[in-house]
C-alpha cells in the first residue's frame, strides 16, 4: 500500500484530533464497497479503513473542514490530483468541462491562538454564546434528531436539521448549557434574524481548510460565476464519464 502524510486544517488544536494523518490509497475492494453498497455508514467505514496513523482514529471525530481535506488528499493520493468538473452555464445553458488540481486550492490552518470554545455576543438579545465546530458525530446526531422531529411534527427535515446543527454547535448560553436538545431547539427557533445572522457569521469568518470556491467562466458566452467544488461520481471513479460518453 502507498502511504502519504498531511496536516489537518485544525492543526492539532481540536481535542481528540491529531495534527496530521497518515493514509493509504483506496483498494479495488473498497471501491467496490463505495459503489455496490452506497450510504453514509459504508462511506465512513471506507474512509476510516484508509487511515494508517493514528491507528483506530475515526473520521467522525473530525470537524467538517478536516474531513474535506482528508477527502481531497485521499482522492489525489489514489488517482492523482487532477479532477474533471462538469458545468452547465446558467446564462446560455451550454455544457462544458474543466480540470482542477485538488491540492492547489488555498489552504488555511486554525490560527496559533485559537481556542476550541468560541465566544459570540449576539447583537440584539445580548446573549453570550460559547460555541464549537461540529464534528462528524455532531452532524450525524443532527440528522437523526431532524428525522425524528420530522416524523413527529411533519416539518421539513432540512429545516429541522438546520436548527439542530445550531443547537449542537452551542456549548452554553450566558454560561449555562441547555438542559435538553429540545430546549436548545426552542431557543434557536425563536432567535431573531439579526442574532441568527451573527451566529453563522462568527462561525464562518474563520478561514480554515481548503477554500474550494472557484470562479467559472463559460467558454461559449463568457458568463462568469462562483461555484463550490462539485463532488460527482467522477471524484472516486475518474474516467467513468468519458467511458460512458465514448
Amino acid at each position: 500500500m502507498y502511504e502519504t502524510t498531511f496536516r489537518l486544517p485544525s492543526a492539532g488544536k481540536i481535542q481528540g484530533v491529531p495534527e496530521s494523518l497518515t493514509i493509504r490509497n483506496l483498494t479495488t475492494e473498497e471501491e467496490k464497497k463505495l459503489f455496490a453498497v452506497p450510504g453514509p455508514n459504508v462511506f465512513d467505514k471506507v474512509l476510516d479503513s484508509c487511515i494508517v496513523s493514528p491507528e483506530g482514529f475515526s473520521t467522525k471525530k473530525m470537524i467538517v473542514q478536516d474531513k474535506m481535506a482528508y477527502l481531497l488528499h485521499l482522492r489525489a493520493h489514489t488517482y492523482g490530483p487532477n479532477y474533471r468538473v462538469f458545468y452547465r452555464c446558467p446564462s446560455c445553458g451550454e455544457k462544458f468541462d474543466s480540470e482542477v488540481n485538488l491540492l492547489e486550492f488555498p489552504f488555511y490552518e486554525l490560527e496559533e491562538d485559537f481556542e476550541e470554545k468560541i465566544l459570540i455576543e449576539l447583537p440584539q438579545s445580548k446573549d453570550v454564546l460559547e460555541v464549537k465546530f461540529l464534528t462528524g458525530e455532531d452532524i450525524e446526531r443532527a440528522e437523526k434528531l431532524a428525522k425524528s422531529y420530522t416524523r413527529k411534527f411533519k416539518q421539513s427535515a432540512r429545516e429541522a436539521e438546520y436548527v439542530y446543527r445550531m443547537v449542537l454547535h452551542t456549548i452554553s448560553v450566558n454560561g449555562v448549557p441547555f438542559d435538553s436538545v429540545e430546549l436548545g431547539r426552542e431557543y434557536f427557533t425563536k432567535m431573531s434574524g439579526m442574532d441568527s445572522a451573527e451566529f453563522w457569521a462568527a462561525l464562518n469568518k474563520r478561514d480554515i481548510g481548503y477554500d474550494t470556491t472557484m470562479e467559472v467562466v463559460c467558454p461559449y458566452c463568457s458568463e462568469s460565476w462562483e461555484e463550490g467544488l462539485p463532488v460527482t461520481i467522477e471524484f472516486f471513479r475518474p474516467g467513468i464519464l468519458n467511458t460512458r460518453r465514448g
